[in-house]
């Protein structure tokens, strides 16, 4: 089992470093695998299964699969009464070995015509498997009876890629270095950056870069509220990461970055919305601060709120240009913008894809529906937008130059006022950053 199911079911085991053996003589070192039992049942059964030993792997890395039940049984009258659900592009990250192999067991099998799937129910529910065509009306759709591994084409790849990076190298500095075009999805990005982007309320107001403007979301509310009864349960074993969660949204709340949501509001229909479980994480480096992580990666039914989401252009500035400029003069003045991604608001709509739940650590009732006003850690999109407002704040030069001179005149009167961002273009900002 993959460590990372392991702490999203939050159960513990014992401690029990592995040394996995392969083939070719092929070694695996898994120091931080954890031995424990664990209890598993189908999705459509409740009879409870034990599993007395199971090992963590940091990743099994198992092929992801892909199973379009729905097609099938319109293709394969065999299958066309099978109680399982279809799956897509998901991974595996329990492999069952053989001391369990009853659970795999044929209870009961369907079969067609020659060369066409089969399917067998064991203990866990349904299986399919065997040769079948790939539908051509279902693109996503890749059936596979086995896996070959290209090791000869991969190697030679990787190595073509390393010889290209050391030449890169050389030419740092030197050669001209010639941007890509932009791609579908960067041009996309650009043009929804330009047209959600203003000033709202003394303050930037943005939104999510959608992949395409009919998206449809599946309910997303149960998962956060499996979620949600995760996270007290670490709450209850480590109090004073309760009570530093629980400030923290408080403090949130006062600087307006959170709303809580009326029933008025409940009711009202938006375009999307989706509900977000949420972690708090701490850097080691810096102990004692802690910060909380809205999960947008969290998938239900195959997919996640990021997996709609564009990345952006890459509005960074490069580092070789940083490094010039720090050979220009003799003394160098950095700055940084705290809290960065909370300093930009969201959209009314998109608020509602930022929704989360909780309710303070008060077991007893239902938990309160909240939802982020401002851009999260953890979203696909925010760095690229949080750059380009910043870039936006960081060209508009009426705010800037006045604020430079009056620390030059150690003036302690400097404006605050969010400038326009109206005289300045997303190409301009593109160009003047690239420069």
């Amino acid at each position: 089992m993959e460590h990372s199911l392991l702490k999203e079911l939050d159960i513990q085991g014992e401690p029990y470093p592995l040394c996995l053996d392969w083939t070719s003589d092929y070694q695996r070192q898994e120091m931080n695998s954890v031995k424990l039992g664990l209890e598993i049942s189908g999705i459509h059964d409740t009879k409870v299964h034990q599993i007395p030993k199971v090992h963590t792997v940091q990743r099994l890395a198992l092929p992801r699969q892909t199973l379009a039940l729905d097609e099938l049984k319109l293709r394969y009258p065999c299958l066309h009464d099978l109680p399982a659900d279809s799956y897509y592009n998901v991974e595996p990250r329990i492999l069952i070995g053989i001391d369990s192999c009853h659970l795999g067991h044929t209870l009961d099998s369907r079969e067609g015509k020659k060369n066409e799937p089969i399917a067998t129910r064991t203990r866990l529910g349904w299986i399919v498997f065997g040769p079948c065509s790939v539908i051509p009306q279902i693109s996503y759709m890749v059936h596979h009876s086995f896996h070959v591994c290209q090791c000869c084409e991969r190697n030679d790849a990787e190595l073509h890629k390393t010889v290209k990076a050391y030449f890169a190298l050389d030419s740092i500095g030197i050669g001209h270095n010639i941007k890509p075009l932009p791609s579908k999805d960067d041009e996309r990005a650009q043009q929804l950056l330009k047209s959600l982007t203003h000033v709202k309320d003394r303050r930037y107001e943005t939104g999510l870069l959608w992949r395409n403007d009919d998206v449809r979301l599946p309910d997303s509310k149960p998962m956060a509220a499996r979620r949600l009864s995760c996270l007290e349960k670490r709450m209850q074993r480590d109090p004073e990461m309760a009570e530093s969660l629980k400030e923290k949204i408080r403090d949130y709340e006062r600087c307006g970055y959170i709303v809580r949501l009326t029933e008025k509001q409940l009711s009202k229909k938006y375009p999307r919305v989706w509900y977000l479980p949420i972690f708090p994480i701490v850097n080691p480096n810096e102990p004692g601060k802690l910060r909380i992580v809205w999960d947008s990666a969290a998938k239900v039914a195959g997919v996640s709120l990021n997996s709609f989401l564009l990345t952006g252009s890459d509005l960074f500035t490069s580092l070789l240009s940083v490094l010039h400029r720090f050979r220009e003069f003799r003394i160098v003045i950095t700055g940084d913008i705290r809290e960065m991604f909370l300093q930009v608001m969201m959209n009314e709509n998109d608020q509602q894809c930022l929704r989360f739940l909780r309710r303070n650590g008060e077991l007893d009732r239902d938990p309160d529906v909240s939802a982020m006003k401002v851009m999260i850690f953890g979203a696909t999109c925010s760095p690229s937008c949080a750059q380009y407002v910043s870039l936006i704040l960081h060209y508009d030069g009426s705010l800037f130059r006045t604020n430079v001179i009056c620390i030059l005149n150690n003036d302690t009167k400097i404006k605050r006022e969010p400038a326009s961002i109206e005289p300045h273009s997303f190409e301009n900002v593109i160009r003047r950053n690239a420069e």
